[in-house]
């Protein structure tokens, strides 16, 4: 699978002080394995928040580029300290995790990235109210008791 949101070029783009090639760790067959591996993970969640994927257009597909790059930039610097011997380096974990945080917000606002992704109008499809489970971000439960009212007599009333 070739990435569609972005290239090799893109993600050697935001590293140019190293060439990415195929004698280096990371080559350029595992960085292109990555950015793939970061499309896919995209496009299902957009599937599963009921948008289309993959986006085509222009503006899409620019967006979309730069969260798969970052993923991609990601795992790059990461490999780059782990081969120069520098394990404790957590120089990309940060773009890895705002792009794994990206795939959760993709399901809890669906309309928004709809209509950010569309250019102004969210497909029919994501514009409906979530099932319980999908919205329950807090862990909540009416079975557990945790919209129960609580009632309370204030008895110091001034009379």
């Amino acid at each position: 699978m070739s990435a569609r949101y972005a290239t090799l070029s893109d993600v050697q783009g935001r590293v140019p002080s190293r060439t990415l090639s195929a004698t280096t760790k990371p080559d350029t067959s595992r960085v292109q394995a990555w950015l793939d591996e970061a499309e896919r993970m995209l496009n299902q969640a957009l599937l599963a928040a009921e948008l289309p994927a993959p986006y085509t257009t222009a503006g899409a597909t620019a967006i979309l580029g730069v969260w798969v790059t970052d993923y991609a930039e990601g795992r790059v610097r990461i490999a780059f300290a782990n081969a120069g011997g520098d394990g404790g380096n957590d120089d990309g974990e940060r773009l890895i995790e705002s792009f794994n945080d990206r795939l959760s917000d993709i399901l809890t606002r669906p309309t928004f990235y709809g209509a950010w992704l569309a250019g102004g109008s969210s497909p029919a499809a994501a514009n409906r109210v979530r099932a319980y489970v999908t919205d329950n971000t807090d862990g909540k439960s009416i079975a557990a008791g945790d919209f129960a009212p609580t009632f309370t007599t204030n008895t110091n009333r001034i009379t």
